[in-house]
């Protein structure tokens, strides 16, 4: 019976409206995402999700300190291979704030965190996300603000 309560728990909370005041868009990649993009671009990485996941996310076993959380964006910031990897990651950044039922968000990025790898002109950078978001926004009716 406790197991059906905390389901029902868990799903009537993720039908709230939700606000995000403080989403990253350089640590709101998908798991998935970032395993096709390395494959794509031939990046020397895991190939395997278990031995790939200690790289991007904090896991259990880990120190949760904030040291521990930056370094994660040391194999993140190898993922902005291309203006349609950008893109891709803003588009599914807001369908993901949307799935999980945020009305409102507030998404904050790094323009020099996504040229550096690939020396992208900066303005051109941020037109990628900045056109993207607004797309994606109206498409999944997330009102978004971007920092």
């Amino acid at each position: 019976m406790a197991k059906k309560s905390k389901t029902r728990r868990k799903s009537f909370y993720k039908s709230l409206p939700k606000v995000e005041l403080h989403r990253h868009l350089e640590g709101s990649l998908r798991l998935s995402t970032m395993m096709e993009i390395a494959k794509t671009y031939d990046l020397d990485l895991p190939k395997k999700a278990e031995k790939f996941r200690p790289l991007v996310q904090v896991v259990d076993g880990e120190p949760y300190t904030f040291q521990n959380f930056l370094a994660k964006f040391t194999t993140l910031r190898l993922f902005y291979q291309s203006p349609e990897v950008i893109k891709q990651i803003t588009r599914e950044t807001i369908a993901d704030a949307a799935e999980d039922n945020v009305r409102y968000m507030e998404l904050r990025f790094t323009p020099v965190a996504l040229t550096r790898i690939k020396d992208f002109p900066l303005a051109e950078a941020m037109d990628w996300v900045i056109e993207t978001a607004e797309e994606a926004a109206e498409e999944h009716s997330v009102q978004t603000r971007l920092i």
